[in-house]
């Protein structure tokens, strides 16, 4: 191994072990929120944060460092998901689920085609949730990246008062390197605020997919999704819309090219 990389494996490793002692600053934080105190004790906060997964802290960290919506180009980025097996998939997923998008249309007027997009590069219709703790995702941006240090305990607090109140163990959740979960990919602040149970059983559910589409729908109509408006051109006001979802240039447009590639084919079956 060469000098400079065991020397950069070392400094995380050792900073990584620093971190996981009960003074970290993410059980510091979490111990001396008062909202959170109320329903976790501090030696809950402990265990849950007692073995983070070190293997993943690193893969995260080097996932924001190379985020393919930044650092690669339009083209390059969009060959990822516009291709003939996405396309089709769905095809077929819409079809199945027609009469739930038709519903879901007539409350948000928002394209079913764009949410189709969405879903797919979001998690390929429920294949690709993450691969990462979402306490590890938190943990590891309020330990090493500062920029997003108060951005992330906002949503560590907001996830764990999820999970409180779904009975739910923080550390079984999984979503993706930045801390999104479920089908439709939600931060839990976003989550909290604009997710919602669209098939009305009581339960905001990020693994159903009545409530996912209703609630990506839901959310690019409270993010200025225009109403009745079909400019689905780069940076029209329907772009803009979708780039709230992942701020990035790259991501909306490729989601309106896919949209646009996914609506081509479904006129074609016609």
């Amino acid at each position: 191994m060469k000098l400079h990389k065991f020397i950069a494996v070392f400094f995380v490793s050792f900073l990584f072990a620093q971190s996981s002692q009960p003074n970290s600053k993410t059980i510091q934080f979490l111990i001396e929120d008062q909202q959170i105190q109320k329903i976790y004790s501090s030696e809950t906060i402990k265990s849950i944060f007692k073995n983070p997964q070190q293997k993943d802290v690193e893969k995260i960290l080097l996932k924001f460092k190379n985020k393919p919506e930044k650092t690669r180009t339009l083209q390059e980025y969009s060959k990822i998901f516009i291709t003939d097996k996405r396309i089709n998939r769905a095809l077929v997923f819409y079809v199945s689920n027609k009469n739930l998008f038709r519903e879901v249309y007539v409350q948000t007027k928002v394209d079913p085609f764009l949410v189709l997009s969405i879903i797919s590069m979001e998690t390929n219709f429920g294949e690709a949730q993450g691969e990462f703790r979402l306490i590890d995702s938190f943990f590891t941006q309020i330990e090493y990246i500062p920029e997003r240090k108060e951005w992330a305990e906002k949503q560590l607090k907001q996830f764990l008062i999820y999970c409180f109140n779904e009975k739910i163990a923080p550390e079984s959740v999984k979503g993706s390197y930045a801390g999104a979960f479920g089908y439709g990919q939600f931060i839990p602040t976003s989550f909290e605020s604009l997710f919602i149970d669209f098939n009305l059983d009581g339960k905001k559910d990020p693994y159903g997919w009545e409530d996912t589409i209703g609630s990506i729908s839901n959310y690019l109509f409270q993010n200025q999704y225009p109403v009745d408006n079909n400019n689905f051109s780069i940076n029209s006001e329907i772009w803009k819309s979708v780039r709230t979802y992942n701020r990035s240039d790259n991501y909306a447009s490729t989601a309106i090219y896919l949209r646009n590639e996914i609506l081509k084919e479904f006129y074609l079956l016609d």
